[in-house]
């Protein structure tokens, strides 16, 4: 069970997060119809205080740029 934790709210002029990553995910793709091949992959990340807040992957780096 997961630990719920008393959340304030933010003053009007601070940052919701203080820290973006963008990570790339490589991963090695085994096909017998169209070969095997490396695959990257892209993860944002948002971060506050040194915890991650909300992290999503995407299709590519450039996507989580432009996101």
């Amino acid at each position: 069970m997961r630990e719920i934790t008393k959340r304030h709210a933010l003053k009007p002029d601070a940052q919701a997060f203080d820290e973006i990553r963008i990570v790339t995910v490589p991963r090695y793709k085994t096909s017998g119809l169209s070969g095997d091949e490396w695959r990257i992959s892209g993860k944002i990340q948002l971060m506050r205080k040194g915890k991650v807040i909300y992290e999503e992957s995407m299709a590519n780096v450039d996507n989580c740029v432009y996101a």
